[in-house]
């Protein structure tokens, strides 16, 4: 047999080539010899092919056999990162959310794609919702003149202590500028309203959304927003541009956050009042925020989900509370 002709290609075997060029083609002018020489370059071609494919195949079932593949870097993959064809390459796997920009060709992980879309100011880090169906009576009770201007028993069982971090709620006069009849305030929280959150970042805004479904037995009351503190009281919240109550006038009875919901039936009618308060904590620690209900009447109560007068008619009215309190990045 004669020699060999080997081949680097087999493409244009219809193109003529100067003979004896090692990508020459099967021509027409091809003698017996040149036939026999890209013959023999065929089939060595091919045996080479199947010695290679042999090296990566399981010879039992012919399926890929990784332990024969070579290495590949540590958090890597195997692509192609261009806009066209082109030689496999590795493609890093990255585990970091500050690595992350719109002209990367790297694959972040699900941690560094959660950092970096939480990371984007205005984006929703967490959110609850719940559902309060519970219903309840809460009372007012008398807020201390002195000290630390606490109530002076919880309001109800399960409720926290009510503080005013020092603040005179009951410091108003009257139209006249004489001192008003019941110079005293009482407050009680209203602990079916609780909501917690735990903050991933510090300088995130504190989004809490309510629909109350409530009724008062009495006018000149409202809502404070207060947050559950070291001694274990819920306080009215006094964060400069977050107040639980109106920072822009001074504090004194009527100054609620939320106020306006008494429609002076007891037996029938109750509301249901959306809320919005906005906070910023500035901490990663737990934040249990409440509702506080405040009145300068004595032995005033509020009640959840369910009109003032309890009865059995069917026809006063129950109803659903809800509460979505969330974080936003900033």
């Amino acid at each position: 047999m004669g020699n060999t002709r080997r081949f680097t290609s087999f493409n244009n075997v219809d193109a003529s080539v100067a003979s004896g060029e090692a990508d020459e083609g099967v021509i027409l002018t091809d003698t017996i010899e040149d036939w026999r020489e890209k013959t023999n370059g065929i089939i060595e071609k091919i045996n080479e092919i199947n010695v290679a494919t042999d090296f990566l195949l399981d010879e039992s079932d012919q399926s890929l056999s990784l332990d024969k593949l070579a290495q590949i870097g540590a958090k890597k993959l195997l692509g192609n990162i261009g806009s066209s064809t082109a030689d496999i390459a590795e493609i890093e796997i990255d585990v970091t959310a500050s690595g992350l920009q719109d002209s990367d060709v790297t694959i972040p992980t699900s941690k560094a794609v959660r950092d970096y879309v939480d990371d984007r100011v205005g984006s929703i880090v967490q959110q609850q919702y719940l559902r309060i169906e519970n219903v309840n009576e809460f009372n007012a009770e008398l807020i201390g003149t002195t000290g630390d201007r606490v109530t002076t028993v919880a309001s109800t069982a399960g409720a926290k202590m009510i503080n005013m971090q020092g603040l005179n709620f009951s410091r108003d006069v009257n139209a006249d500028g004489s001192s008003p009849t019941n110079r005293d305030m009482y407050a009680g929280e209203v602990s079916n309203l609780r909501a917690s959150i735990t903050p991933v970042y510090a300088n995130s805004l504190i989004a809490i959304e309510m629909v109350l479904c409530v009724e008062p037995n009495d006018s000149n009351s409202g809502l404070w927003i207060g947050e559950l503190n070291a001694s274990d009281e819920i306080q009215i919240i006094t964060r400069p541009g977050y107040e639980g109550y109106n920072a822009s006038i001074a504090t004194g009875r009527n100054n609620f956050y939320s106020s306006g919901f008494y429609d002076g039936d007891n037996n029938s009618t109750m509301k249901s009042i959306p809320l919005t308060y906005i906070d910023k904590p500035n901490t990663t620690s737990e934040k249990t925020y409440s509702v506080i209900f405040g009145s300068y009447h004595n032995n005033r109560l509020i009640v959840t989900n369910r009109v003032r007068t309890q009865t059995s008619n069917p026809l006063y009215e129950y109803g659903v509370s809800s509460i979505s309190i969330k974080e936003i990045r900033q």
